[in-house]
């Protein structure tokens, strides 16, 4: 067979006369022998035969002219070599482009045609939106072969005619019988096949057809297509739900359930509706995801908490940082990677004591330097500066990491800074802490006294109230 197909020359002419033999048997073999070695150079006799009176050598004339075009529209769309390995691409070409030139004749007299489907699924199997051949069966060679078509194309579930109706869509000019084919296609096969021809996110002359596909019943009409969807083309899904002409309601609710039930691809793609659905909607969606057995689908969660803002948001990210799995530690560390210094210190004072340590833990862990940052603010020329980081010390449970630094501002010309470090010493103080406490209670300035006596009152009364519990305990 190898032989032939790269000399097919040297079985032209036995071809030639077993085909046009009146014997059944010796035609059939000929047909045979061209369907097995893709002798191109035969189609136009095969052509011949679909003609024939004798149904037999019709039919498998059929056989041999559907069976080659779908070969070669195989071949030339994959470039897989193993379909006539003895042919290269440009002859391949050059074959379809004169196969699709005799077909183009042959439908000039369309009614006249004993197999006009078999000639349409040829033209459709091997052209394009781009060849003449498939361009004048919509518009040049009257209704009934536009409409045969159009029937072809929205029965017919075979990849090539499948290929050329996502084809059609990328088009700048598609026949408006192969968008309406499209529009109201809502069989499974199809829909799942365009998606996966489909780009993530639609440009051009695609995303301006796919605008123009209203009343897509698959989408509008009912879930339950939808639903029958593998989550691998969800992404794809959200590509067409945000550029066909759906209803607010409609979109919203599909990327609703996309969101809930896809992979992280799907979720990804359909993040914005995060943005429209009620705060806890929102919030419940993204906790579930949290919990989900899917890695990537929870990487996807706790890479949107920020943005949602969630309450406990810190909580989740901080839990996420000690994770073993990479990509959801990486996804926290990513989510946290702009939770610097700066921005503790400008939100600390909003969170509870306990979010107020867990922040500054989960800063230490993500920055290292941390302490030596929270020094040079504590070393500030600004007041207000050297104020408000002396406080977050305290808060974030910094004070360990920054004592000699607070030391030394005990002795500050401002009298509002000292007492600032007084009454952070004085949130959880060591035995040197206490010690320089009780030191600032002779401190020249009145408010520094005050506040120093404050504080050593109030650890008295803690002490006192300990006392007895440890007692008992003995």
């Amino acid at each position: 067979m190898r032989e032939f197909s790269q000399s097919p020359e040297r079985f032209r002419v036995a071809l030639e006369q077993a085909i046009s033999k009146s014997d059944d048997e010796t035609r059939n073999a000929a047909i045979t022998f061209i369907r097995r070695t893709g002798n191109f150079e035969q189609f136009s006799s095969l052509l011949d035969q679909l003609e024939s009176t004798d149904s037999a050598i019709g039919k498998s004339a059929e056989v041999a002219l559907v069976e080659l075009a779908t070969q070669l529209s195989q071949r030339l769309r994959s470039n897989d070599e193993s379909i006539f390995p003895g042919l290269d691409g440009p002859t391949l070409r050059q074959h379809r482009s004169s196969i699709l030139n005799e077909l183009d004749s042959r439908t000039k007299n369309f009614d006249e045609l004993s197999k006009p489907e078999t000639v349409l699924r040829l033209i459709l199997t091997l052209g394009g939106p781009d060849d003449a051949t498939v361009r004048n069966v919509f518009a040049k060679r009257g209704d009934t072969c536009r409409d045969a078509a159009a029937k072809l194309l929205t029965e017919d579930s075979q990849p090539a005619l499948l290929n050329l109706l996502c084809d059609f869509l990328a088009y700048h000019a598609p026949p408006s019988a192969a968008l309406d084919v499209v529009r109201v296609r809502n069989d499974f096969e199809f829909v799942l096949h365009l998606l996966k021809q489909l780009p993530k996110e639609p440009a051009g002359y695609l995303a301006f057809n796919l605008a123009r596909l209203n009343g897509l019943s698959w989408l509008q009409d009912s879930m339950e297509l939808v639903e029958r969807l593998p989550v691998s083309v969800h992404d794809r899904l959200v590509g067409v739900i945000n550029h066909a002409p759906l209803e607010d309601e409609a979109r919203t609710r599909l990327k609703a359930w996309i969101i809930r039930q896809s992979g992280a691809a799907g979720r990804e793609a359909a993040s914005d509706v995060l943005k429209i659905l009620p705060q806890e909607e929102a919030s419940q969606i993204l906790h579930d995801a949290l919990k989900n057995a899917d890695p990537e689908v929870e990487a996807w969660a706790t890479h949107r908490l920020r943005t949602q803002k969630l309450p406990d948001t810190f909580e989740e990210l901080l839990k996420r940082l000690d994770q073993n799995v990479d990509i959801v530690r990486d996804a926290a560390r990513d989510e946290l990677f702009s939770f610097d210094l700066n921005y503790l210190l400008k939100i600390f004072g909003d969170l509870s004591p306990g979010q107020s340590r867990q922040c500054g833990q989960a800063l230490l862990k993500i920055n290292p330097n941390a302490p030596e940052e929270l020094i040079r603010e504590i070393d500030h020329p600004f007041r207000r500066r050297r104020i408000r980081a002396i406080q977050a010390a305290a808060a974030i449970g910094f004070l360990g990491e920054v004592f000699p630094a607070l030391l030394e501002k005990l002795e500050d010309s401002e009298a509002s800074v000292r007492c600032a470090v007084v009454e952070a010493l004085g949130r959880n103080p060591s035995p040197a802490a206490e010690h320089a406490i009780r030191k600032m209670t002779s401190d020249p300035h009145r408010q520094v006294r005050g506040a120093a006596e404050n504080v050593i009152t109030t650890l008295n009364q803690q002490m006192k109230s300990t006392k007895p519990q440890l007692e008992a305990s003995t």
